[in-house]
């Protein structure tokens, strides 16, 4: 997969003239401002960990009476949410909110555009005839993580504090069923689009007592409150989530028994269950309504817990890797980066050593063709990526870029769940590729990328 940059700022682009938007302005590198309709206003941003565009449409302000009155009357957008969205001191407006992934996207055809033509028309009394239900196909999510195989599953920790009304339920279900994936709790490192988690709550209730699928992949960042009984450091790994389903309370008792007598309920929400702890679970919806979605939802997990002898990973064992099972950074380095180069290096002649030294610091792992470096990896349990989808701004990206400079090489940043290619001088990676996705082509790219700077002599 090539970086998703590139197919952000297109995404947006395209947007932008689908809607024939006037007065764009740009606000950071994944955020857009415009206006339709002269009076239409609308903001839209890069999901960065998810992949995804989140889209708001704000209709002309009036008298938060009538706003909340007019979205009663209306019937919901075939393929988003309507809501109310306050602004500052007397600047009521009508919302309408969207999400869609940046990947596969074709504007001339998403009912995205309609919905919007269709209130706004509604809103300014400009209608020919109401847009009602009864005449619109279901919207089809597209790259629902719903219909993902979870590779790893996990047990997220709350307080009393943070455990949700029905009222947001009601809200994250109504978005969820348009492809708008909004519940965001805190995450192990590792987690990947489509993982199953389990969400625990502690005393007094001890017990699981919802289910759903990551929606995004975890992402860094000390701007989102940690909603909890006590004061929680604000750092921490997060993940956007499918709305949990409610099912009847697996007890602490029951879990232990499930997870074979060792579970940690302290410290931060993140920890990894193997397959066999999830197969041992009965779930079961506290809504008869509900059970068709939690079947679709619980699946065990296809991902391999059990780390094998690197020396017998193969490259269909190495996709497989459960990124739950990689819990530290050496991990990452014995079981995949470590094979990795023995499949990319097999017959070229070229060697590689573990932590090189670069004046005072260690890069992880370099390749070398005698004694001359060619390429530089840098390993991470989960890359931190920049604030803003800028690469920049990322520490790890920043330390690789760091050692291929003093080397001047290309070079890897690599974890859990993802390669990034970066090329000598680069400001972003050349590609990006999921471990678990990782075709034969990738795997050509990969070795291309690692011996593309080898100076074969002639003869």
């Amino acid at each position: 997969m090539v970086n998703n940059e590139y197919a952000a700022v297109e995404a947006l682009r395209a947007l932008i003239d689908a809607l024939n938007g006037t007065d764009v302005e740009t606000l950071d590198e994944d955020w857009v401002t415009f206006f339709v309709y002269e009076d239409v206003y609308l903001v839209a941003n890069v999901v960065t960990a998810s992949g995804r565009l989140r889209i708001r449409a704000y209709l002309p302000s009036d008298d938060e009476q009538l706003v909340n009155e007019w979205i009663a009357s209306q019937s919901a957008p075939r393929s988003g949410v309507l809501e109310k969205s306050y602004i500052h001191e007397g600047d009521w407006r009508p919302r309408l909110l969207f999400e869609r992934p940046i990947t596969s996207i074709d504007w001339a055809t998403d009912p995205l555009l309609a919905d919007i033509t269709q209130y706004a028309a509604e809103w300014l009394e400009e209608s020919t005839g109401r847009y009602t239900s009864g005449t619109r196909p279901p919207y089809v999510i597209q790259e629902d993580p719903r219909e993902i195989a979870p590779s790893s599953a996990w047990l997220l920790i709350g307080s009393e504090a943070s455990f949700p009304s029905s009222t947001n339920l009601q809200d994250d279900k109504a978005a969820a069923d348009v492809g708008i994936f909004k519940w965001d709790w805190t995450a192990a490192p590792q987690t990947q689009i489509g993982d199953l988690v389990l969400f625990y709550f502690t005393s007094p209730r001890k017990a699981v007592h919802f289910v759903a699928r990551a929606a995004s992949k975890a992402f860094f960042t000390r701007d989102i409150e940690v909603v909890a009984d006590k004061s929680v450091n604000s750092a921490q790994w997060w993940a956007y989530f499918t709305n949990p389903i409610a099912i009847d309370p697996i007890p602490v008792d029951v879990l232990r028994q499930a997870v074979g007598g060792h579970l940690l309920l302290r410290g931060r929400s993140g920890q990894f269950l193997r397959p066999g702890s999830v197969a041992a679970l009965q779930f079961r919806a506290s809504e008869p309504s509900d059970q068709a979605e939690l079947d679709r939802i619980v699946e065990v997990p296809a991902g391999i817990a059990d780390l094998p002898d690197p020396n017998d990973i193969t490259p269909e064992v190495w996709r497989e890797l459960a990124a739950g099972a990689l819990r530290f950074e050496d991990d990452v380095s014995s079981h995949v980066v470590e094979p990795l180069l023995g499949f990319m290096l097999a017959g070229t002649g070229l060697e590689w050593k573990g932590e090189y030294r670069i004046e005072r610091r260690s890069a992880d792992f370099v390749v070398l063709d005698g004694k001359h470096p060619l390429y530089v990896i840098e390993v991470k349990r989960a890359i931190k990526d920049g604030s803003g989808g800028r690469w920049d701004k990322s520490p790890d990206f920043t330390q690789l870029r760091w050692y291929a400079d003093h080397l001047g090489t290309a070079g890897m940043l690599i974890d859990s769940n993802r390669l990034l290619l970066v090329d000598n001088g680069a400001a972003q990676p050349l590609r990006e590729i999921q471990r678990r996705d990782c075709s034969d082509t990738d795997l050509r790219a990969i070795r291309e990328h690692i011996l593309k700077a080898r100076v074969v002599p002639p003869g």
